[in-house]
């Protein structure tokens, strides 16, 4: 009994597709998917708008990408690539206090510099509430997302000339919940005082990884992309 394939296009009907294909084909329905998921939500954005955006044929943008899912997931994974190559630029060379206020400026810039990825983050994570697949992609875009906390607040440590300890990934991953919050009410209401709240962040870090320090007496850099 022959057995039917879900994979789209069948390969007998490939070459009605390659007219539309170009070396950035996949890229370029990558950033369409960003845009209308960014747009529409998840609920609103189908596979029909985002083949559209990007000017191919919805069998093409089936081809590269087997869902909505499997779209959503990669936006936002891409696009934290993107942030932690603009956020690494800008990690100081410093003290411990001056990279610890670093870290904490540049992380509260990044709701205005990437607002459309902290809102689809928020939207995968409702959707995967109901949603065996979209709860395992949110999971693990939380669980890359306290690596690079783990990796930052290490090197906090390393400045400080101080060990980390030995709970570093359970600190990771509470602090990366909290600054993901921040970022969210700062979506929800804008009047929202981020720098205070992240100013408060800094002070418990500091008073856990480096005991007895005292956050940087500077003011606090509302605008740590300018000229990026």
């Amino acid at each position: 009994m022959a057995t039917t394939s879900s994979r789209w296009p069948p390969a007998n009907l490939e070459h009605l597709f390659k007219s539309e294909e170009s070396p950035d084909t996949r890229a370029r329905i990558l950033e369409a998917a960003r845009k209308v998921l960014a747009e529409r939500g998840y609920a609103g954005a189908t596979m029909r708008a985002i083949a559209a955006e990007a000017g191919v044929a919805v069998g093409l943008a089936n081809y590269h990408f087997s869902s909505r899912r499997q779209l959503l997931a990669e936006v936002i994974a891409t696009s934290r690539k993107h942030f932690l190559g603009v956020l690494d630029a800008r990690l100081p060379e410093g003290d411990g206090p001056e990279t610890m206020r670093r870290i904490h400026e540049i992380t509260a810039g990044l709701v205005d510099l990437m607002p459309d990825w902290y809102a689809l983050c928020a939207d995968l994570d409702a959707q995967g509430l109901r949603d065996e697949e979209l709860a395992r992609a949110a999971a693990a875009n939380k669980r890359s997302g306290e690596s690079d906390m783990r990796r930052y607040l290490a090197y906090v440590c390393e400045r400080f000339g101080v060990e980390p300890p030995a709970d570093l990934a359970g600190i990771s991953a509470a602090v990366l919940a909290a600054a993901d919050g921040i970022a969210t009410r700062v979506l929800l209401d804008p009047g929202f005082d981020a720098i205070a709240a992240h100013r408060a962040l800094e002070r418990m870090i500091l008073a856990v990884l480096a005991p007895g320090a005292e956050p940087l007496d500077a003011e606090w850099d509302r605008d740590p992309y300018a000229g990026r």
